[in-house]
C-alpha cells in the first residue's frame, strides 16, 4: 500500500491563489521531495525510486511504504541514511522548514 505525503504547517488555502500554475505548485512538490529524501529510510532504495511527484503531492508506490512512513515495530537503518526516520515529510519540515520556503519562494520569484 502506497503513501502520499504534502507539506506540512503549510496553509494551502492561504497561497492557493498566489500558487495557481499546475507546474509551479509541482516545482513546489519536487522541491520537498529533494528536501524529504534525506529522512526517508532506505535499504534497497525503491522506496526512494517508486514513487510520484504531481502538484497535489508526492506518493510513494512501493507496496510497504505506508507501514515504513509509520514505522511501527521498525528500527531504522542509519548506514544508508543517517536521518532516516518514520513520517520522514513531518522531520523534514521540522528541520528545513525555512529552507523549503526560501527555495519555493526563489522559484516563485524567478
Amino acid at each position: 500500500m502506497g503513501i502520499t505525503i504534502q507539506a506540512v504547517d503549510i496553509d494551502p488555502a492561504a497561497i492557493a491563489g498566489r500558487i495557481v500554475d499546475e507546474a509551479a505548485r509541482r516545482k513546489a512538490q519536487e522541491i520537498l521531495y529533494t528536501l524529504v529524501s534525506d529522512y526517508v529510510p532506505r535499504d534497497t532504495g525503491r522506496l526512494m525510486r517508486d514513487v510520484e511527484i504531481t502538484p497535489d503531492g508526492i506518493t510513494y508506490r512501493a507496496p510497504y511504504a505506508a507501514r515504513v512512513y509509520n514505522g511501527e515495530g521498525l528500527d531504522f537503518s542509519k548506514e544508508k541514511n543517517p536521518l532516516a526516520t518514520a513520517q520522514w515529510d513531518k522531520a523534514a519540515m521540522a528541520a528545513r522548514k525555512e529552507q523549503l520556503i526560501a527555495l519555493m519562494q526563489a522559484y516563485f520569484n524567478s
